[in-house]
């Protein structure tokens, strides 16, 4: 008796095992087709820069047999694709069809900026895709695409060879082109305004005049002759952000600026964004991007710039 159970026993592991074994290797051939699948992009992203303007020269005219995406970080651009004018501002974006002549309708202005990325869609459905968007539109967020961008052209100059870092980045800034601007619609006028709306809109217009200087809730609420705990719970109440919260956001946007863009030290980028303690800017800063001021310049000071 005893030996039959034990032989039972055995025919059940020996099931058991062989069901098991089965599935691990169903399941690691599914994984393993669906890397595969990631591993093949529908769009395969291509060389990029950043061109900085001296005031002389104009984009060339020239017909490429890829897509190509322009974003303005500062200044303005002006250009034709095909019958088609654009004036291009600061934060602006315009996508050149590939086969399509373009250039310059004017001389770079001194002050001008803009990233170029080339990229190929690979099938049918991303060329649909890509046409379906407007060909020049407006950023929504302005930073985080100057963000990808620059992180974009650091992997080129680091690693040129990593295709799939490039192609999931470009995924990243595709994705922000998607995404459209829209006006801020508590700041917009209306007639009928009531007066805690009009507060929270004074309150936010200080902010974005004054948030390199001292400012709190407190200094913002005498200004407006107001209770500070109240104009708190109405500006988290109307854009569900802290007013600290909102002056650290535009402190944070000018210092990435100036970290790429000037040679200042870190501790006067600190104090140019408002901030008079540094350990206490270190703090923002690494909360905010989970790295330190220096190591962001370090990786975004990397890449390929060009000028006339």
């Amino acid at each position: 008796m005893q030996k039959r159970w034990q032989f039972r026993q055995r025919v059940l592991f020996c099931h058991f095992f062989s069901c098991k074994v089965f599935k691990t290797y169903y399941y690691l051939h599914r994984l393993k087709k669906g890397v595969e699948i990631m591993a093949e992009p529908i769009y395969k992203a291509l060389h990029a820069g950043r061109f900085y303007s001296r005031g002389k020269g104009r984009h060339i005219t020239r017909c490429n047999p890829e897509w190509e995406l322009i974003f303005v970080a500062s200044g303005s651009l002006d250009m034709f694709a095909g019958n088609q004018k654009f004036h291009l501002a600061a934060g602006d974006r315009l996508l050149l069809e590939a086969g399509v002549e373009h250039g310059g309708l004017s001389d770079y202005p001194v002050g001008l900026s803009f990233f170029w990325l080339h990229f190929q869609p690979q099938n049918r459905s991303a060329v649909k895709f890509i046409k379906s968007l407007p060909q020049q539109a407006a950023v929504s967020d302005r930073l985080r695409l100057t963000e990808y961008l620059q992180f974009y052209l650091s992997i080129q100059s680091s690693s040129p060879g990593d295709q799939t870092a490039k192609d999931i980045v470009w995924q990243l800034i595709l994705h922000e082109l998607t995404k459209q601007s829209q006006p801020d619609a508590e700041l917009s006028d209306h007639p009928d305004m009531l007066p805690p709306a009009r507060l929270v809109r004074e309150a936010r217009r200080i902010i974005q005049l004054k948030y390199y200087t001292r400012i709190s809730t407190s200094t913002i609420a005498a200004e407006l002759y107001c209770n500070a705990d109240y104009l708190g719970r109405l500006y988290r109440t109307t854009f569900n952000t802290t007013i600290t919260d909102d002056i650290h956001t535009m402190r944070m946007r000018l210092t990435v600026k100036l970290l790429q863009n000037s040679q200042l030290s870190i501790k006067e980028i600190a104090n140019r964004a408002g901030f008079e303690d540094l350990a206490h800017f270190r703090k923002i800063f690494f909360r905010t991007y989970a790295m330190t001021p220096k190591q962001y310049r370090n990786i975004n000071a990397s890449g390929y710039a060009n000028s006339e």
